[in-house]
């Protein structure tokens, strides 16, 4: 029983490494997409049994000023989310907001436009709807421009309730 756990241990182990360096030598841009931890795919057995808490490669999106349609460079990044929404555990959830700056009018509705579209196109990619929540969208007040520029964007939480 022992010698099982430490061979499952060594080969998941194994497993992380290739699957860490294959995705930051195959795409450069995933080191700074990963800001809060590297991106590990795992099976949902594994992270029943393990009671493992599995991360997003990040927390946001962002947009241009007025604008909520997707961009070429969200469409990669959501790819990516998908990948890992996959494999998240079945008390999960992702909580989606909408973000929006203080400068121009409609700024609600807009950050809102924002959160809906990300939850739409990941529902279209087979992502279920009970595995994805909206929350009410804010505006913030900024003061700088990169400020600004942070709030122009939809944010992503992962949500564990218990069992």
């Amino acid at each position: 029983m022992e010698l099982s756990f430490i061979l499952i241990s060594l080969f998941t182990a194994f497993i992380i490494l290739i699957v860490f360096f294959s995705k930051s030598s195959a795409n450069p841009r995933t080191k700074s997409l990963n800001t809060q931890t590297d991106l590990i795919i795992l099976s949902r057995e594994h992270l029943k049994e393990q009671n493992e808490f599995l991360e997003l490669p990040f927390s946001q999106i962002n947009f241009d000023a007025g604008e909520s349609n997707l961009s070429k460079s969200n469409l990669i990044q959501l790819q990516e989310l998908i990948e890992c929404l996959i494999f998240i555990p079945d008390n999960s959830y992702v909580r989606i907001q909408g973000l929006a700056d203080a400068t121009g009018s409609k700024n609600r509705e807009l950050a809102k436009a924002r959160a809906t579209n990300v939850y739409t196109f990941l529902i279209s990619k087979g992502i279920p709807k009970d595995r994805l929540r909206l929350k009410k969208p804010i505006v913030l007040n900024a003061t700088t421009g990169i400020e600004r520029k942070k709030y122009r964007s939809v944010t992503f939480e992962l949500v564990s309730e218990p069992v």
